[in-house]
């Protein structure tokens, strides 16, 4: 085995569950090397694009993904935009193999293995991570936006989509929540039952009554 230059690959401070790790003796926990590499890239590829002030182009386009039905879709578009910020990785030679699988219990995570083989190495490198639907700290609840269709099938948001309660017709009051923020709903959810959405976009199920429709969209948005 060839060997590991800690200067290419740096040293950090030991992160388990986003803190700082400290040993018995009260010292910080330090990852070298490989161990190091493998810990930034975790980061980089569980980290939203933008969320950095700093380095705006650090991290993946999880909005894009995260909450989509189409579940294979879902994770040829999570592979893209894991080769497309490992791209940006100087300390990498090459992207190896990625793997996105769901979990056989819980259609709502994704499971990925990134291997790839680090500058001046012989050794493959191996990254386990998990893609929940979402973070319930990374949404936040948007009630009665006013909105004016596009068509009689699409309507646009403010803020890029992670679920939707529902599109109604404003001219005509539709609903009130009781204290777990639960919809008590009257007249037409024009979003049920099949409705899709896809970024700031809504496909509605049922067709509206005009192209240009006046409508109270309900939904959660991501707040990363």
């Amino acid at each position: 085995m060839i060997a590991v230059d800690t200067r290419i690959f740096g040293t950090d401070a030991y992160l388990f569950d986003n803190d700082i790790k400290v040993s018995s003796k009260g010292d910080i926990e330090l990852l070298q090397a490989y161990d190091n590499l493998a810990q930034s890239l975790r980061h980089r590829l569980t980290t939203e694009r933008g969320f950095l002030s700093y380095n705006k182009n650090y991290g993946i386009d999880l909005a894009l993904f995260l909450g989509r039905k189409n579940l294979v879709e879902k994770q040829e578009m999570l592979k893209f935009a894991v080769i497309q910020s490992l791209i940006e990785e100087p300390r990498i030679q090459s992207i190896d193999d990625i793997q996105v699988y769901q979990d056989t219990n819980n259609s709502t995570i994704l499971y990925a293995t990134v291997i790839v083989t680090p500058i001046n190495a012989q050794d493959k490198l191996s990254i386990n991570l998990v893609y929940p639907w979402y973070t319930t700290n990374q949404t936040e609840w948007v009630a009665d936006e006013e909105q004016t269709s596009t068509s009689r099938t699409s309507v646009n948001t403010s803020y890029d989509i992670h679920s939707v309660v529902g599109v109604w017709i404003s001219a005509s009051p539709h609903y009130t929540y009781n204290n777990q923020r639960q919809a008590i709903i009257s007249g037409t959810n024009y979003y049920m039952p099949s409705g899709s959405f896809f970024g700031k976009t809504i496909t509605l199920s049922t067709p509206l009554p005009s192209t240009f429709t006046n409508t109270f969209v309900t939904y959660n948005r991501y707040t990363v």
